[in-house]
């Protein structure tokens, strides 16, 4: 079964994306800012890591810095697959050149969240 660690910080859309991947088949962890998160990675391996951006205490996109640059972490993580709402050309590119895997922008349908996972997974 695959493993994945969801970094949201809101409670409603944590665990709206919970229930749809624990009915998908997969074993969530979910932490609620970059700080525990980065707890959760340093005790655990993950097939994925979903990540918002707008993290409280270290933001997604310092987190996902701070994977990128430890070979430790960025096993732990595997695949980075990051949401958010406010994205310009410029940021995603960085996310990308940082090891993001892929990204999708809030609001997103259900269908296209799993679709997206999924072709990560594989």
């Amino acid at each position: 079964m695959k493993k994945i660690l969801l970094i949201e910080e809101n409670k409603v859309v944590s665990s709206s994306l919970k229930f749809l991947l624990d009915n998908s088949g997969y074993t969530i962890k979910t932490a609620k800012d970059g700080k525990e998160g980065l707890r959760i990675l340093s005790d655990d391996y993950f097939d994925l890591t979903i990540i918002e951006l707008k993290l409280p205490v270290i933001n997604g996109t310092m987190l996902i810095s701070m994977i990128s640059e430890s070979p430790f972490l960025k096993k732990r993580a595997n695949k980075i697959f990051v949401m958010t709402s406010n994205s310009t050309e410029e940021m995603l590119e960085q996310m990308f050149e940082m090891g993001a895997d892929d990204y999708l922008k809030k609001p997103f349908s259900a269908t296209e969240f799993l679709m997206r996972t999924k072709k990560l997974l594989n």
